[in-house]
């Protein structure tokens, strides 16, 4: 097993090591694990693929092993929007962990709940799964580091005062950062700068928070990162510029089945083509959008 590998991001170099070792047959199930575990954003229908093939084999897997199959089900479930599935992957994903006191799988089952709570709108909720994240994950690690990031963006969302108050890491400090924290970093140094209306600087600094995500396989991540860097750029003016990013963020999404976060690329999209003056491409980008969201929990608000 190359070091690293149940890692909650690894970087690219890693991730085409593990391509490459089951590409060749060399790979043991614990790596071919890894590597379904780390496709899961970054190619989803080859992970499920690699997991319908390690289930054939599961008596080769211990309890974490097969918890992490689980998790990797649950959060596939959960980006579908397909609550109940993901729902009972999740709980069979503790329930082998806990087995397994493996504490890094638990540690990632409460980042996966604390998706699904901001994806639910309950953003306040999303805090003691991250506190968990934290106590379960150990200081300094990328889990501890990319959740204290999370949760102080949360915050600074629900008060920007207090997040002006609170800051974001400097240059030099994001420099030491494990790569899968960086986007994370950067994020909330744009969100800060479009608090004070600095737009170029609050686009600028989540495009690097979308090319980090995607150099760790956030690509989830990285699509909410282009759709905060185009609201930036629309509010410089910038529109062009702004639709460049959205057509980006619609590739990516595409090639996934991540219906809420389809509808909301193409409801930032409308919003870019209709300051564009292209109305009826507007139009048609936001039914679309208003398709996609009629079954996410947050579909109302959207369309309100």
């Amino acid at each position: 097993m190359l070091p690293g590998a149940m890692e909650l991001f690894i970087d690219e170099a890693r991730y085409q090591a593990l391509l490459s070792k089951v590409g060749q047959g060399s790979a043991s199930i614990e790596e071919r694990l890894a590597l379904c575990w780390h496709q899961r954003q970054r190619e989803p229908a080859a992970a499920q693929q690699m997991a319908l093939a390690l289930l054939d084999q599961q008596h080769l897997l211990d309890a974490s092993g097969l918890a992490r199959l689980a998790l990797v089900r649950a959060e596939q479930a959960l980006l579908a929007i397909r609550a109940e599935p993901a729902t009972k992957a999740l709980q069979e994903a503790r329930e082998g962990f806990e087995l397994a006191a493996d504490v890094e799988g638990l540690a990632d089952c409460a980042w996966l709940q604390a998706l699904q709570a901001v994806l639910d709108g309950r953003q306040a909720q999303a805090h003691p799964f991250l506190d968990e994240v934290r106590e379960r994950a150990g200081a300094a690690s990328l889990r501890w580091l990319a959740a204290g990031l999370w949760q102080d963006l949360l915050r600074t969302f629900a008060d920007p005062v207090a997040g002006r108050a609170r800051g974001a890491p400097s240059d030099e400090e994001i420099a030491a950062l494990p790569l899968g924290a960086k986007a994370w970093a950067h994020e909330l140094r744009g969100t800060l700068a479009a608090q004070r209306s600095d737009y170029g600087r609050a686009a600028a600094e989540r495009l690097l928070a979308c090319e980090y995500a995607l150099a760790s396989g956030q690509v989830h991540r990285a699509v909410v990162a282009i759709h905060n860097a185009a609201d930036a750029l629309n509010n410089l003016g910038a529109y062009e510029q702004s639709l460049h990013w959205m057509e980006r963020a619609l590739a990516l999404v595409r090639e996934r089945t991540w219906p809420q976060l389809m509808g909301y690329s193409l409801g930032q999209l409308g919003d870019t083509l209709r300051r564009l003056g292209r109305l009826d491409a507007a139009q048609e980008a936001v039914q679309e959008a208003l398709a996609l969201l009629s079954n996410s929990p947050t579909s109302r608000t959207f369309a309100i």
